[in-house]
């Protein structure tokens, strides 16, 4: 993306030098939220933290291990597009599994609170992301059955969320890994139906899920032996 700006003349004392000059920035990613038609955006910072975040998950949970975190931005419903200012990693208290993301709380409040008042009310609770390793970024039966319950004790929580799912096939998800280029996205802005102001439920599994082992969250998570689990039912 670029910007031509031209300086005019201003006077023989000026130190300013008159002409064009032109300002340039990295192009965001885009993605298209298929069933309300807006544009998503999302800058190279918020995308770079994702893909920081699943190349750590790849390192200490092992290749298959869905990760996740939380969206900060704004929506334009005037223009229809969705920007995606910040992504964040998965909060301490997170659950991670190879077929289902639990979102934690732990520190997320504050956080957003920071961010709302570093940029004037404008970066906010935008949604969630999570990671669907080596498999089509597409939303599971479980995804689905969350998109209207994504539910953070927030005293401001929108109306709507985002929801963004980072995947693709082996040869996809790998490039986007080594060497940051754009992994499959979806995207959906969901209305909210469930209440966002109770606080949720302790983390479970879904029942069709079977058992499963649990990865800890977070940064405080320490490396591991990958651990072989049986792929159930649908992918989250």
């Amino acid at each position: 993306m670029a910007a031509l700006i031209v300086r005019m003349p201003t006077g023989p004392t000026s130190t300013q030098p008159s002409g064009p000059r032109w300002l340039t920035w990295p192009n965001d990613t885009l993605a298209t939220d298929k069933a309300t038609g807006y544009d998503v955006r999302i800058t190279p910072a918020a995308l770079a933290e994702m893909r920081a975040e699943a190349r750590r998950g790849t390192r200490v949970r092992g290749p298959r291990v869905e990760t996740g975190g939380t969206l900060l931005g704004a929506v334009d419903d005037a223009t229809g597009v969705i920007f995606i200012d910040e992504a964040t990693g998965p909060p301490p208290d997170s659950l991670l599994t190879e077929a289902y993301f639990q979102h934690g709380l732990d520190g997320v409040s504050g956080h957003l609170t920071a961010r709302r008042k570093a940029t004037g009310n404008i970066s906010r609770f935008l949604g969630m992301w999570h990671t669907h390793p080596h498999t089509a970024a597409q939303p599971s039966a479980t995804d689905r059955a969350a998109m209207t319950s994504l539910t953070l004790p927030l005293d401001d929580a929108p109306a709507r969320a985002l929801v963004l799912i980072a995947g693709g096939p082996p040869p996809v998800w790998n490039q986007w890994l080594a060497t940051g280029d754009s992994p499959d996205l979806y995207a959906h802005l969901a209305a909210r139906t469930a209440s966002v102001t109770a606080e949720p439920p302790p983390p479970q599994p879904p029942a069709h899920l079977g058992p499963a082992q649990w990865w800890p969250g977070g940064y405080s998570t320490h490396p591991h032996s990958p651990v072989p689990v049986p792929r159930k039912g649908s992918r989250s």
